[in-house]
């Protein structure tokens, strides 16, 4: 079994790599990424039946959300934001056009009242720095998506949220060096389509 300094080295190394891919994208795949992930809101019967969706805005390196975040709003979905607070990340209500506040990593984010709990989100877009073919994702290492899901890594029963990662195709590996708070994905959004998986390791 890899030793936890030598799945952390891993870990750093592909991240570093994957970022070079995602920076690598160019505009053709990014358009198709905002043309794939708002027909998907429309279509795909996890978004089409979700009330209430948490996403993220998009920083300029990331798989886009601009067009998908108009076309849930449009939908008249209620929409999330997440918001980080210390160590912690909340959710709080969207709207086009709402004051935002810079934040110390580079993102910015809403003001508002905190979701009170999870569960109350049938959907929630996750940004991403790689995902495997299992469903299991890597983070710019912060932690803040682990943390705020943690519960589902201790429960055999998860109805809601489902956890769904918007990608490119070039950010895909084969399989990732996973930790045991590394929260799974229920799905993948690229520019080729929506991607299911089964929740297990």
């Amino acid at each position: 079994m890899p030793s936890p300094v030598s799945i952390s080295e891993a870990r750093r190394d592909l991240r570093r790599q994957l970022l070079q891919a995602r920076r690598a994208v160019d505009d053709t795949q990014r358009d198709q990424l905002r043309q794939s992930s708002e027909r998907l809101a429309r279509q795909h019967v996890w978004l089409r039946r979700a009330s209430r969706v948490a996403a993220y805005l998009s920083l300029p390196s990331e798989a886009p959300t601009d067009r998908l975040l108009d076309t849930l709003y449009g939908l008249g979905k209620q929409v999330f934001l997440p918001r980080v607070v210390g160590r912690r990340m909340y959710f709080v209500p969207y709207v086009p056009g709402a004051r935002m506040q810079a934040h110390r990593l580079g993102m910015t984010q809403p003001h508002g009242p905190r979701l009170t709990a999870l569960q109350l989100l049938d959907v929630v877009i996750l940004p991403l720095v790689g995902f495997d073919r299992l469903g299991n994702r890597m983070g710019l290492g912060g932690g803040f998506y682990d943390r705020c899901f943690s519960s589902r890594l201790r429960s055999s029963h998860w109805p809601r949220p489902r956890l769904i990662g918007l990608a490119f195709e070039a950010q895909a590996v084969d399989r990732l060096p996973v930790e045991p708070h590394d929260v799974p994905l229920d799905a993948v959004i690229t520019e080729q389509g929506i991607t299911p998986f089964r929740r297990s390791r």
